[in-house]
Formats: C-alpha cells, structure tokens, sequence
C-alpha cells in the first residue's frame, strides 16, 4: 500500500519533469492555426529595433572550416524583397574565437524572391516565409568571407527557432483517404486539389483517366489538355520545380507545398513554327526554370508541344495528380474542372514600382551569360515594361543582350546602398534592367540583382576582419546567382590539391541544406564528358533533404548527364567549358536521378580540381 501511495504522488511530478509535456498527446489532436502574415507595408521595414538584451548563452555553435556562424534575432520582415531586417549578437570564427556584440550588429538577410534560402525549423523540415515574424531568434552558417568587403555573405543554412506546427506543410491526407489502391498506383477516389488551370488560354479537354495506353499495357493517369504549340503553361500551385530532359521528352514535376505534386509532360520541344525536334530548353522551359526553383501559382513553366511519345500527335499537356506521401495518381478531372483560370501568367514581385524613364524601357529576366570582357550579358528576359505602361509577361521565349558601360550603375536587390561588380554576377541570377534599346541591343542604365545571403553593415564586416585570420579562405560560394538553392547551398569540399592525405572526406565536409529533391555526390571523372554524357566515380554522397554526408564504403561508378541547363562552374562560381570534364578531374555534382541504376541528370556541376598533367 506504501508503494502505491508513493507512485501517486510522484506520478504527477514525473509527468512534468522538463522536457515532458502531459498533454502533447491531446495538442496533436488539435490543428494549428494558420500562421499570420507579419510582414510591412510596401516592403518597408518597421522602424522599431529589437532593444532587449540578447538570450542567455546556450550550448555555442563551432563552424566548421570555411564557415561563419551568425546568431541573432529578426527585427522587422521585408514582404515584397522577401528580407529580413535582423539584429546580430554572436559571430564565431573556426578557430572558436567569437564576438558577442553590445550594441547588436545590423543586417539585412535576403531570402531571395524565388526562396533561394530555404530557412528550416528546430526538427529540420522546411519553413514558409510567411511564418517569419519579428523576436524570431536565428543562426546563419554562411560562407567565410573571401574578400575584405563582400556586397552580400552567402548562406550554407538557416535554422529559425519557430513551433513545429509553423513548419512546411504536411501531406493532405493520408493512404486510407484514397480508398482503394490499384497495383500501379492509381486511386480513382474523388478528391478535389485547389488550384490554378495549368494551360493559359484556350483549350480542349476530356476526362481520360484510366483509359488504355501502350496497346493495352497500362493505364492513363493524368488528363491530356489539348492546346496549340507554344501556348503557356502555369504552375497550377506553389511549390518546387523539377524540369528535365529525356531522350528529347521534356517534362516537369512540381512538388505543392500541401502534400500534392503535378506532372507536366510532352513540353515543346520544337523551334516556333516547325516540328524539327531542335527547340530545346530554350523553348520548353520559361526562364528561370531549374532544378530546385521555387514557383507561385500561374508562374510561367514552359510551352504546350508533343514532345517524347506525343510526336505525331495534336499538341497536348498531359497533367496529373500525385499524392506525395504514396506516389498514387488521382483523378485530375474534378480539381481541373474548379480551378481558376487566369488571363496571363503571373510575375514575381520585383520592385513593382520602378518605373522606365523617358525614352527606357525595363525587363525582369535571368542572366544566361556573363562576358567581364566586354561588359555585357545575355538577358533571357521574361517581362517587359516602357514607360507609363504595366510590367507585362512574355509569353514566347526571348533573349537579349546587356551592355553595361561606366555609367551603368548594379545593385543588390532590397539591400539599400550595397553595390556589386559585374564579376559578382553570375548566370542564373535574377535581374531587373532599366536602360534603352539600341540596335536591337539594351544599353543599360540601373541592374538590380536578386541576391541571397546576408548583407552586412560595416560593424558586422570589422567583427568578422576581427575574427578571421589573414590568410588563404575556402572558395566562397557566389551569393549573387546562380539563381537557386541549386548552386547557392552546394557544399564546398576539401579539393585533393588543398588535402592530399582525404583521409575523412565525410567528416571533412560541411553539411549543408539541400536543394529540395536533388542528390549531392562527390567524385572523380573516370571518362571524358563526350554526347552530353561520362562517368564519374562517386566516394561520398548526400541524399535529397538530408543534411548527412554518406562515405561510400566502396566507389561506385555512375553515369551522368550533362545538358544545356547544367550549370557547370570552378569553386569560385566562373563558368567552366566542357572541354574541361576530362578522367581524373575531381568533381561534385547537384541533381536529379529516377532510380540508383539510372544516370544522374545534373543541375550544378563545380569542378573541384583538374586532373594533374
């Protein structure tokens, strides 16, 4: 009876013990509610500081080699440059020395508008943007400065101290609201996905789910939309995009922020006007299309065509639904028939209020070259403006070059006064032009330049000169493009020329956010880069959303695809030719695989070190 009497008395202290909550089992039952949008009017941030003393300090974060870690707390959300205007109070070095600033530090942390940084929760999953508020403590892990001076310091992770119920969204429903599952994959359960009409303008279309395809073979699991050649095609909802390229099959794969992901299939694949099969990328995927980029409902992806099994046939979008969690194919017949259609694709908010000046005219587009040389780059332009008229979408591809002279003056996107060289910008990077046509080319006045990263203030830069010993740095990972988590997150590796011993290449190498759905392998060239093709063999890999780094016990030899989207640079983030993808050269790679014997399709490539003559 005495040992009874004692459980009942501590059962109850037991039961809130730290790190115990008695009723996290009744909470789980109870949704979260939707967070609020935080952020300023007309991307102004507020003007109230954070004046309260900073937290107590708690177990520090030692940076790895080649790394800063900055701690602080955002002070204001900057809506339309998707900033963070935030105050600092701890750098730490490497080496374990570390600044606790009094007064706090300032800086500006750009998400970017395509959320090239991904900040991610205390349990590792994915937080919106929207989730963001002022107070929110953070800890960036960005790139050790390679300059006295840099415009914005790029980030290998953000974590926020946010509730898990503010993280990414979890599947809409589970297996068991499917109903009945066939074998490959297909419910024919009725559900109903909130969404934008994936085809811009007019159409034609009937519900084929389930009808015959292959010659009896199998099944169809999506709904073909039929449409003329180069007629726009829009992301049905927000998410991530995976566009690639099969045996002249250009197709796309969107990953919604609620748990359903659409297949866009038989992309163009045609030069405009022709069926010649020699459109490529160019003229299937819009601008700014890449492995890992983040869209908005009605952002342009590409153009209706009959590329892969659909040559010889009408032009068509196949579009299907697929429950994440299962991989089953739902009928896209009923969420098609309620979705919105839209007059026109819808544009990403870069500076809405910039306006041309007498005689200019301003384009928002992605930079697919870059020649210091001669001070120009190749724009491929997705909106257009003259003066006194809307910013307008393109809806047909096109590419423009931009001289920028003396006079031009570059900019850092809603980083207020930074300014950059033109070396600081990089293909893939989102820009904004502002200047005049002149023999069919742009001679431009303003670029602003989307940029990722923390832009910080002259306090911040003496803290980090403080802190960081003079001397040879790990090449930095430009932050200024190439646009996306592709390249701005890839992880820098000790080359063999700066650690010959490699005898711990796991434990030597940082780990970073991945790009959403993409695979990080390191290696070395076995064959040379011949048709768009070679073999590499892989020593340590990273699969898609995780952040370990895997030593092969064994090399394993995988064949990879280099295509004319793959952004191949040096550490430095300069662009490499082909030619220089020869056997023995050291390599990482970022990409996209369907299966382990299937060939790796690559989005970044950085080549490391080339091989010894």
């Amino acid at each position: 009876m005495q040992v009874l009497r004692l459980l009942t008395i501590l059962l109850p202290v037991l039961m809130i013990l730290p790190g115990r909550d008695p009723l996290a089992a009744d909470r789980a039952l109870v949704p979260a509610p939707a967070p609020a949008t935080l952020s300023t009017p007309q991307g102004t941030p507020e003007p109230k500081s954070i004046t309260v003393d900073p937290p107590a300090p708690r177990a520090a974060l030692v940076p790895a080699r080649g790394e800063v870690v900055v701690e602080g707390v955002i002070d204001a959300v900057v809506k339309d440059h998707r900033g963070l205007q935030v105050s600092i109070f701890r750098v730490a070095a490497p080496s374990g020395a570390e600044e606790r600033p009094k007064p706090l530090l300032s800086g500006t942390l750009l998400l970017g508008i395509a959320s090239l940084i991904t900040p991610l929760g205390p349990d590792g999953q994915r937080v919106p943007a929207d989730a963001l508020r002022p107070g929110t403590l953070f800890t960036a892990v960005i790139e050790w400065p390679a300059s006295p001076s840099p415009s914005v310091l790029a980030v290998r992770r953000l974590t926020v101290n946010v509730p898990e119920a503010s993280t990414g969204a979890a599947p809409a429903s589970g297996e068991n609201s499917l109903g009945a599952i066939a074998p490959d994959r297909i419910s024919d359960a009725p559900v109903i996905v909130p969404m934008v009409f994936p085809v811009v303008g007019p159409v034609s279309w009937q519900d084929t789910f389930l009808a015959s395809r292959g010659g009896g073979t199998r099944r169809h699991r999506g709904q073909d939309i039929l449409a003329p050649k180069m007629t726009p095609v829009v992301a049905a909802f927000d998410g991530t995009v995976r566009p690639r390229a099969r045996n002249g099959h250009y197709l796309l794969t969107l990953v919604g922020d609620h748990g359903w992901s659409a297949e866009y299939m038989h992309l163009n694949n045609d030069t405009p006007g022709t069926d010649d099969g020699q459109g490529g990328e160019l003229h299937a995927f819009a601008p700014g299309i890449y492995p890992g980029a983040r869209v908005v409902a009605g952002q342009l992806l590409g153009w209706v065509g009959d590329s892969g099994n659909a040559e010889g046939t009408v032009p068509h979008l196949h579009f299907e639904l697929v429950h994440q969690a299962t991989g089953v194919a739902v009928n896209a017949a009923p969420s098609l028939r309620l979705a919105r259609r839209i007059a026109a694709p819808r544009l990403p908010e870069l500076l809405p209020d910039l306006k041309p000046g007498p005689g200019e005219v301003r384009w928002n587009g992605f930079a697919r070259a870059v020649d210091t040389g001669r001070g120009s780059i190749d724009l491929h332009v997705s909106a257009r403006a003259e003066r006194h008229e809307p910013l307008t979408a393109l809806t047909r591809p096109q590419v423009c070059t931009v001289h920028c002279g003396e006079g031009t003056s570059l900019a850092v996107l809603g980083a207020g006064e930074a300014r950059l060289s033109l070396s600081e910008i990089t293909p893939g990077a989102q820009l904004v032009v502002v200047g005049r046509k002149v023999d069919g080319e742009i001679v431009a006045r303003a670029i602003y330049a989307e940029a990722a990263g923390l832009v910080p203030g002259k306090p911040l830069l003496a803290a980090l000169a403080a802190l960081v010993p003079a001397g040879p740095a790990v090449a930095a990972t430009p932050a200024l493009g190439p646009a996306g988590p592709a390249v701005a997150t890839t992880p820098a590796v000790p080359s063999r020329r700066e650690d010959p011993k490699r005898s711990n290449t796991a434990a030597a190498v940082a780990p970073v956010q991945s790009a959403e759905g993409l695979l990080w392998v390191h290696g070395y060239v076995l064959t040379d880069l011949s048709d768009g093709k070679m073999k590499i063999r892989m020593d340590v890999v990273r699969l898609p959303g995780s952040l370990e780094m895997i030593r092969l016990r064994r090399a394993l030899v995988k064949e990879v695809i280099v295509g004319t989207r793959t952004r191949l640079r040096d550490p430095r983030g300069k662009p490499i030719r082909p030619e220089a993808l020869v056997a023995n050269a050291e390599v990482e790679i970022l990409g996209e695989e369907e299966g382990k014997t299937a060939p790796l399709h690559a989005a970044t490539l950085i080549l490391r070190a080339a091989p010894r003559k």
